[in-house]
């Protein structure tokens, strides 16, 4: 199966509700034109889109797949790596330099493989995203929702927090799709386009429980 972008899901579904309609009334995505046409031409090239008198819908290829795609959040793992230094506690942050939310910063992270534990799943992220080995300890479960402004949810997903201390080995400043930097408080409330604010990452921290938090963001594009 193809690869399909979150906007041409959310086509079919709009269309799986929406026999026959108009470019106009099917965008509700609040997205440019130029680029909700490129997505939905992408579905017409795949057969899963058909456009008959101006009017659009579902194809028979279009219909099957909008039908058995289950909207479901995603697994992941987020890590909270830290170091005191002196009185301040930097966190090791990452810029993200794919798509979606290319130049957007926070901790690393990774999705959970089918079947693996989370626990195992961090410390394969943690050496992969960083190549860093550390002590790795469960703070608590993110829940972090993002919508676009009208209501349209485009990211879903869940996140096992891990604290890593006692950090060793050398630090890959660029791993495939990322750049790490280690970034103090000042730092962090700078940044403006986050995955998590840095007192949301001093909860977990500082807790002595697991965590769980629910974190809804509005966001102007995906």
């Amino acid at each position: 199966m193809f690869f399909m972008h979150k906007y041409q899901r959310l086509i079919l579904q709009r269309l799986l509700f929406n026999k026959g309609i108009r470019f106009s009334d099917l965008n509700n995505l609040r997205i440019g034109s130029d680029r909700f046409n490129f997505h939905l031409k992408k579905l017409i090239e795949n057969g899963l889109v058909i456009k008959k008198e101006n009017l659009y819908s579902l194809s028979a290829k279009g219909k099957e797949f909008a039908n058995r795609a289950e909207k479901q959040a995603k697994l992941g793992v987020a890590l909270n790596i830290y170091k005191n230094d002196g009185d301040s506690r930097k966190y090791l942050i990452q810029k993200r330099s794919k798509e979606p939310f290319t130049d957007w910063y926070g901790t690393p992270s990774g999705k959970i493989e089918y079947g693996e534990n989370p626990l195992v799943a961090s410390i394969r992220i943690l050496k992969k995203e960083t190549g860093l080995i550390g002590d790795i300890n469960l703070k608590g479960i993110a829940h972090h929702v993002r919508s676009l402004q009208g209501g349209v949810v485009v990211e879903d997903e869940y996140f096992w927090v891990f604290s890593v201390t006692n950090i060793k080995g050398k630090l890959m400043k660029h791993p495939k799709g990322g750049e790490n930097a280690w970034m103090g408080k000042k730092e962090l409330k700078k940044l403006k386009s986050v995955f998590a604010t840095y007192s949301e990452m001093e909860k977990f921290t500082n807790s002595k429980e697991l965590l769980y938090l629910d974190i809804e963001k509005i966001v102007s594009e995906y």
